[in-house]
């Protein structure tokens, strides 16, 4: 296991094979990335206050998870946060999880995405979360396919906080598809309110 004390960026084309140990990232952004990247076969963890994993930074980009977790659970963590200001972006999820706790966003989306989500769980206080204009271009003309694959939150209402009524999945932008297919799952966590 490897725990990194900076932000990690990547410009050139990679894969990194994390060989089934963990990366820790003790910055609140970890990789940034401005290049296609595969990560694979491990666990991306930050533990820090409203943490990111993993934060795609530039437009004509390709980012693949096959086999990792990312693990972002304190604050309003964004494990996997499809950032930076630029289009064209493609990311692959296969056989991984995203965890953003309980109070985060598993993936939230800042600019337009292809994003394949395959045989995976992804989850947080709002799992799948799309972000209107605000210094992005926003996630008008996103396409997100889920198939075999888990999307949970816990977007529960409670007496305390009866204004919250965010969702598993929240759009604030127009123009998103979302395909669910196969075996999917789209619900809050046992135990979730509302």
């Amino acid at each position: 296991d490897i725990t990194f004390n900076s932000i990690v960026e990547i410009h050139k084309n990679i894969t990194i094979d994390i060989n089934e140990k963990t990366l820790t990232g003790t910055a609140e952004k970890f990789f940034r990335v401005f290049a296609d990247v595969r990560f694979e076969k491990g666990n991306i963890v930050n533990n820090t206050n409203n943490g990111r994993c993993v934060e795609t930074r530039a437009a004509d980009i390709a980012l693949e998870l096959d086999n990792v977790s990312l693990i972002a659970e304190n604050g309003a963590s964004q494990p996997l946060t499809i950032g930076g200001s630029g289009d064209n972006i493609a990311v692959n999820i296969n056989a991984s999880e995203i965890n953003a706790g309980k109070y985060g966003y598993a993936v939230i989306v800042f600019n337009p995405v292809q994003m394949n989500i395959e045989s995976s769980i992804v989850k947080g206080w709002s799992a799948l979360y799309f972000k209107g204009e605000d210094n992005s271009l926003g996630s008008a003309g996103s396409v997100v396919n889920v198939n075999n694959s888990e999307i949970t939150g816990t977007n529960h209402v409670s007496a305390s906080d009866p204004t919250n009524t965010f969702a598993t999945i929240q759009f604030e932008d127009e123009n998103v598809t979302l395909n669910v297919n196969g075996d999917s799952n789209l619900g809050a966590y046992e135990g979730a309110g509302g």
